[in-house]
């Protein structure tokens, strides 16, 4: 969907509205696959011991922890995209920090490989 004119932004440029903007069952997520994408992100960035923290303190308002196979799933699964959205940097024209998309898509790869294997 296009919109030209006055935006709220000021300019009057067209501008794309996803359809998830106005489809609110679109917009809900699970809030453990939140969880689990924020806890992967902060262990990428070498922050590892904030998933577990996070994982607890939210499943006390939630009223309980969700399953490891679940939050493994979830993180497996996001891994794996960010991996190739890392990818897709090396696609452009002109990357920007070409050096970057590689290993950190290796990072997400390692993270996805030991998502899937099983806990037990």
């Amino acid at each position: 969907m296009a919109i030209s004119g006055p935006s709220m932004y000021g300019w009057n440029s067209p501008s794309r509205l996803s359809i998830v903007e106005f489809n609110r069952m679109m917009r809900i997520v699970d809030p453990c696959q939140e969880i689990a994408q924020l806890g992967m992100e902060c262990s990428i960035a070498g922050y590892p011991w904030i998933a577990e923290l996070l994982s607890a303190r939210v499943a006390d308002n939630l009223g309980g922890k969700p399953s490891e196979r679940l939050l493994r799933f979830y993180t497996g699964t996001k891994a794996l995209l960010r991996a190739r959205l890392c990818m897709a940097h090396l696609l452009e024209k002109e990357p920007r920090a070409p050096s970057k998309w590689q290993p950190l898509a290796l990072k997400y790869i390692g993270v996805a490989s030991w998502s899937f294997r099983d806990p037990e």
